[in-house]
This record gives structure tokens, C-alpha cells and sequence, in this order.
């Protein structure tokens, strides 16, 4: 996730090419798996550092590979040869293109929005997306956010016995490059297959308009493109516009649980899941038994 091809698409590519015809195809391929773990400001060099690798405070520098007269970029790699950091001259730009959705790779998109992966930066927006459309929050905790769902929801990954294979957080974006929603997904977890949908929202403004469902079904292709088999969510019993909402878009109640904690508040958590092919539920109990009623 959060890939530099997808975040900086023109500048990869540039990188890559550089790199081809340098003979360093091997750089190139790590340029193109790269994934973004944060950015950093030279304001002395006129330069941002892209970090590939988790920046760590006193590490010292590896290896310099110039790119400068080419592309006003240097890619330093550490001990063992790896990409590690990027160093791109004219960072305003750059900045300009990390902050702005429009400039990324869509996930997928439809008409009036496109989808992006959030990174780690994109909490700020996200936070201010969340206080402009209090409603689902004060519904689960009975009141609004408070200032930390934003990281809470880009960080959060399920208990460690619990297998999955991918995580994002999508973030919907309107045609101005606002965050118009958002939705948090696990690929294969508990079994290859079965995608979790951790949380979806649309602002209020587009409620009740057809651009939920429109973003929904979008999502659910891109999911399916990606092999899901099934979808799961879980809903309160507290959330009735939600819960009609997934019932229109197919997902059937496989089980309850009571005493579902959210906030400090108790809730009646509906587990619903939708076939994206032939409804074969004995299968999916099978695959998933903590969601068999008979289960404990």
C-alpha cells in the first residue's frame, strides 16, 4: 500500500526510466514495489526526502545514486542495497502533488468521484472530515469525534491471532479533490476470500442522493476485481439508517453479538455478509465460523 507509483505516478515513472537507461534496471524495480513511508522537508537544499523505508533518527547514509543531472533527484539505498530515501529538488512541487487527491492514482473511480488510498498525512482532512459529519459517531459513542478517529481509523488492524493478507483505508474524493467519504477494508481475513469492511461513510450531504450506493458498488467491483468471494461488516443495532442501507445492497444478518464495545458504550453488533457470486452460506460458515450463530 501507499506505493510511490500510484502517490507520484509522472515521477516514478520518470525515475524508472532514468534508471533503464542507466542500466540499472534493478534500481528501477525497486523503484516501481516502492512504498512511501513518509516525507520529510530540506528547506536548506530546496528539496523534500521521500522515505521508502521508515526514517530512523542518527541511521547513517548508505550509498548515493544521482540522478541529478537527469532528473534533480538522488536515490540513496542503505547497507544491504535497498532503496531507502528519495531526494527530489523543486519540493514544492512534490508537496503540492502529495497533498492534492486529484494528483494520485485512482483505486477506482465513478462519476463525481474518484477513490485513493489514504497515507499517513492525510489524517488532518480525514479529522476534518469526520467533525463535518458527526452523525455516525454520535450514534456509536453518543457523542461527536473528538479529535483522534481519523488516526484511530488509518491505523487500525485487527487483532493479531486474526489473519488477513492487505489493508487500506479508501478515501472518495468529490471532483474539488475534497474527501467526500471514506471506507476501511482487510482483504482475506479470516480466509482467502472474505474482504472486511471496517467502516464506510459519504458526507452528509450526499446522503440519500444514490452517491452512497454509487461509491458502494464501485467499491464492491474493485473488491471483487481484487478476488473477494464474500463481504462482511458489522453493524450496531443503534445504526438503523446504516443497517437499511446494507440491507439494500444485498447483505444478509448472519449473527449477533451482544456487549459490542465502541467508546465505552454497549452495543447489539449485527455481523451481516454479502455472496459476490453464488450464495453458498454452509461454505462460508465453514470459512468463517466465528460468524455461525451456533458458534459461541
Amino acid at each position: 500500500m501507499n506505493r510511490l507509483v500510484s502517490l507520484l505516478p509522472e515521477l516514478a515513472a520518470d525515475i524508472q526510466g532514468a534508471l533503464v537507461h542507466l542500466g540499472r534496471g534493478d534500481l528501477a524495480d525497486q523503484v516501481r514495489d516502492a512504498k512511501l513511508e513518509g516525507w520529510s522537508r530540506d528547506t536548506f537544499a530546496q528539496a523534500i526526502d521521500l522515505h521508502t523505508v521508515p526514517a530512523v533518527e542518527g541511521r547513517p547514509p548508505g550509498e548515493i545514486f544521482s540522478l541529478y543531472d537527469e532528473l534533480g533527484v538522488s536515490l540513496e539505498l542503505d547497507a544491504s542495497g535497498r532503496l531507502a530515501r528519495i531526494e527530489v529538488t523543486g519540493y514544492e512541487a512534490i508537496l503540492a502533488r502529495l497533498e492534492d487527491l486529484r494528483a494520485r492514482l485512482p483505486l477506482f473511480a465513478g462519476e463525481g468521484f474518484r477513490a485513493v488510498e489514504a497515507v499517513a498525512w492525510d489524517a488532518p482532512r480525514l479529522q476534518l472530515f469526520f467533525a463535518a459529519n458527526p452523525e455516525y459517531f454520535r450514534v456509536i459513542s453518543g457523542a461527536g469525534p473528538t479529535g483522534h478517529e481519523a488516526r484511530e481509523q488509518l491505523d487500525a488492524l485487527p487483532p493479531p491471532e486474526w489473519p488477513f493478507t492487505g489493508k487500506w483505508f479508501v478515501l472518495f474524493a468529490d471532483p474539488a479533490g475534497e474527501v467526500a467519504g471514506g471506507a476501511d477494508i482487510l482483504a482475506d481475513l479470516f480466509a482467502p476470500g472474505v474482504w472486511h469492511l471496517g467502516f464506510f461513510m459519504v458526507s452528509k450531504e450526499l446522503q440519500g442522493t444514490g452517491h452512497a450506493r454509487a461509491m458502494y458498488e464501485a467499491l464492491e467491483a474493485w473488491m471483487k476485481s481484487r478476488g473477494a468471494r464474500w463481504v462482511r461488516l458489522g453493524v450496531v443495532e443503534a445504526n438503523v439508517r446504516g443497517e437499511r442501507f446494507w440491507r439494500g445492497a444485498g447483505f444478509t444478518e448472519v449473527r449477533q453479538r451482544a456487549g459490542y464495545q465502541v467508546a465505552g458504550k454497549a452495543h447489539l453488533l449485527k455481523v451481516m455478509a454479502k455472496p459476490l457470486g453464488s450464495a453458498d452460506w454452509e461454505r462460508y460458515r465453514r470459512l468463517v465460523p466465528r460468524d455461525d450463530p451456533a458458534a459461541a
